[in-house]
């Protein structure tokens, strides 16, 4: 059966559609939806909640804050919380989680960061940039990546003129790659990074102007 999964319903409701928009299965989730939800090869659900918190990436509307898998009734498997989580998060091929998060950028960091509408930084002069962080199911941290550890602010400006600069990369979509590796997006800097999980470095990328956002 070929179907579509919309994971972005009111009130946490998930629901597994059919070619012919029949609503075929749904599953009712502790929490709203962050933005990205899929069926695993399990045929269970791994679903982006979201938990809004007073921090500045917790206001904004693709926030996330949690991470879970529900099997085909809806039974809770296991769940881990993230408050500075956001956008998409995934399960890995050994069996760990991976969120995309966001946190302040070091100052000497972010006063390099090019580009975007003047003055549009959040709390006065912070900019964010995203990290990810790989965790077992039961919450500990095995591996992390940060972005300007990794990437200098002057080879990648924000892209649009009229872009917020309250974030430098805005990373959208993380996969993993059959060598293991990982993909990352980036909006606001309209990039496709390939990073090398043994070291950390970026052994490719994709940028603007083919990308646009």
């Amino acid at each position: 059966m070929v179907s579509a999964l919309i994971a972005g319903g009111g009130g946490g409701i998930v629901c597994l559609i059919d070619m012919q928009g029949n609503v075929v299965h749904t599953w009712k989730m502790p929490y709203p939806p962050g933005l990205y939800g899929y069926l695993t090869e399990k045929g269970t659900l791994f679903y982006n909640g979201q938990i809004r918190n007073d921090t500045w990436i917790g206001k904004q509307p693709y926030m996330g804050g949690a991470a879970m898998e529900a099997d085909w009734n809806g039974k809770m498997l296991w769940e881990i919380k993230q408050p500075d989580h956001h956008h998409d998060g995934l399960l890995l091929r050994n069996g760990n989680v991976l969120l995309l998060c966001s946190a302040e950028l070091p100052a000497n960091v972010a006063m390099r960061v090019r580009g975007g509408l003047a003055g549009t930084e959040h709390d006065a002069d912070k900019i964010d940039s995203d990290y990810l962080v790989e965790k077992t199911k039961d919450g500990r941290t095995v591996w992390e990546w940060r972005a300007w550890e990794h990437m200098e602010p002057d080879a990648y400006p924000i892209t649009s003129p009229s872009d917020s600069r309250s974030e430098w990369t805005h990373g959208n979509g993380i996969a993993e790659l059959p060598d293991g590796n990982i993909l990352l997006s980036f909006r606001n800097i309209s990039t496709v990074v390939r990073i090398n999980r043994r070291t950390g470095a970026i052994q490719w990328h994709l940028g603007a102007p083919p990308l646009s956002g």
